[in-house]
């Protein structure tokens, strides 16, 4: 892909980054490549029927908790926390992409709002005869624009979840923190920019899996009720 106008986005994000992402609307085109319609029916059918992230979660939150019992010296233990950290963001971000792509599955009411309020779908144009092929695969178009989103980019997905799902988040400082101490530890194994330790203990994992479960509590009671609705 050598689109100059993208080109031209990816040099001005980098900025001495080692790593950069760009969301589906600056890339251009999100629309799902026709010669995969099967293979994206089976994925939005799985997804459909798949009801069990709060369980997913809370056992990846469990699995994290029996780890931090682990002791080792100094260095090593360091590194543990780096990658249960890491692992505790990982597990928030599937769950929120999990249940939003649930729920928009099973809810025409959802779809609608997406569609009405993500602005890369209300500035899509099509022509007149492309109204029923558009419609028909509509469920596609937003399974394949969902799973292009990237979950931990809080500034994007929070309002999104409010419009879409109408569940406010509230005051998450705190996961906008750690998904900045995450980028330290998945791009420069625990160091910050100015190759100082990102501060990590038991307790302050802990705390995460705390908040991360109370969050997911709360998401999940809002959407099972919301679907129940519908």
């Amino acid at each position: 892909m050598r689109d100059p106008e993208v080109l031209k986005k990816v040099r001005k994000r980098l900025k001495g980054e080692l790593s950069l992402y760009l969301s589906p609307d600056q890339l251009g085109d999100y629309d799902c490549d026709d010669d995969y319609d099967d293979e994206w029916e089976a994925e939005l059918e799985w997804t459909a029927q798949r009801s069990d992230q709060f369980k997913t979660l809370n056992k990846q939150l469990e699995s994290v908790a029996t780890l931090l019992k682990v002791t080792s010296d100094p260095p090593a233990q360091f590194d543990l926390f780096v990658m249960l950290h890491t692992h505790v963001i990982s597990s928030i971000d599937y769950y929120l992409f999990a249940v939003f792509s649930h729920a928009v599955a099973n809810s025409e009411k959802f779809t609608r709002k997406l569609i009405e309020t993500v602005p890369e779908f209300k500035d899509k144009k099509f022509s007149l005869h492309e109204i029923y092929s558009e419609y028909e695969k509509i469920k596609i178009t937003v399974a394949c624009y969902i799973n292009e989103l990237i979950f931990h980019d809080l500034k994007k997905i929070k309002p999104m979840y409010k419009d879409v799902l109408g569940i406010d988040f509230g005051d998450i400082l705190w996961l906008f923190k750690a998904v900045r101490v995450r980028h330290d530890c998945v791009h420069r194994a625990g160091y910050d920019k100015k190759d100082n330790k990102v501060e990590l203990s038991s307790d302050s994992i802990t705390d995460l899996i705390k908040k991360c479960r109370e969050l997911a509590t709360r998401i999940d009671h809002h959407v099972k009720e919301e679907i129940t609705k519908t």
